[in-house]
C-alpha cells in the first residue's frame, strides 16, 4: 500500500504522540498496531488530504484509542503485552467510531474553508503543528494578542457550527455524525456478515435496522431544511 508508506514517513512523530500520552516502553508496538488498524479499516481518502499531506489528527485519534484500550487491559492484569490485547475494542463500535470521527473532521474542515484566508492560516498552523501561540508568533512575527483573538474567534465559529456534532461524538452517538454514504457502507458491511438463521444474525439485522432509521431521519431533516428555505 503506497499510501500507508506515505503515512509511515512520519513514524517518529507517531512515537512522540504515544509518549505524550504517557507510554514510552510500548510506544513502538502501539504505532505498529496503528498501521495494522489503518490497513484494515482505513482508505487513502480518509488519511491523506487532497494536497497529499497526512491527516495527523486522524492518526492521533487511532493511537489514542489503542493506548486507552491497552490501559484498560493493563488495569485488569498486572502485566500485559500489546500482542495480548486482542481484539482492541469491538469491531462494530470501532468502525462506527472511526467513521464518525472522519465525518466530524470533514465538517470542521468544511467550516474552516468558509473563513477568511488569514483565519484559515492561523487555525491551520495551530491545529497542524501543535505550536503554542508564542511559537506561532515567533514564526510569523504576528503579535500573540492578535493570534489569541483570531484563534478565539475560530474556536467559537466551530463551536457554533460544528458543536452539536462534537457533542454527539463525545456522547458516543456516532450514527448521528456519520454521513449517509458512511451509513450505507456500514449497512453493506453488516449485510455481508449474515450467514444463516442464528442469534448473531438477529443482532446484525437489528444494527442494520437502526442504521436505516438513521438514514431516514437524516433525509427527513434535509427535506425540512429545504422546505424552510
Amino acid at each position: 500500500m503506497k499510501w500507508l508508506s506515505k503515512v509511515a514517513e512520519h513514524h517518529e512523530d507517531y512515537l512522540r504522540m504515544v509518549r505524550s500520552l504517557g507510554e514510552d516502553f510500548l510506544a513502538e508496538d502501539i504505532v505498529q498496531e496503528m498501521y495494522i488498524k489503518l490497513s484494515k479499516y482505513c482508505t487513502p481518502e480518509k488519511i491523506l488530504r487532497q494536497n497529499g499531506t497526512v491527516n495527523k489528527s486522524y492518526v492521533y485519534f487511532v493511537l489514542r484509542n489503542l493506548f486507552l484500550d491497552y490501559k484498560k487491559e493493563q488495569k485488569r492484569h498486572n502485566i500485559v503485552n500489546i500482542e495480548d490485547v486482542k481484539p482492541m475494542g469491538v469491531e462494530y463500535d470501532y468502525i462506527q467510531e472511526t467513521e464518525a470521527y472522519t465525518s466530524l473532521i470533514q465538517r470542521i474542515d468544511s467550516e474552516v474553508e468558509t473563513w477568511h484566508w488569514y483565519d484559515q492560516l492561523m487555525f491551520t498552523l495551530y491545529r497542524e503543528t501543535g505550536w503554542s501561540i508564542r511559537k506561532i508568533s515567533t514564526a510569523t512575527r504576528i503579535s500573540t494578542s492578535s493570534i489569541f483573538q483570531t484563534l478565539k474567534y475560530c474556536k467559537n465559529e466551530i463551536r457554533i457550527n460544528v458543536g452539536e456534532d462534537y457533542e454527539d461524538f463525545m456522547n458516543e452517538d456516532y450514527e448521528h455524525i456519520m454521513t449517509e454514504k458512511d451509513v450505507k457502507a456500514e449497512i453493506k458491511r453488516l449485510q455481508s456478515k449474515i450467514k444463516g438463521d442464528t442469534h448473531e444474525d438477529e443482532e446484525t439485522m437489528q444494527q442494520i435496522q437502526e442504521l436505516e432509521t438513521i438514514i431516514n431521519k437524516q433525509n427527513a431533516k434535509e427535506n425540512n431544511k429545504k422546505t424552510n428555505h
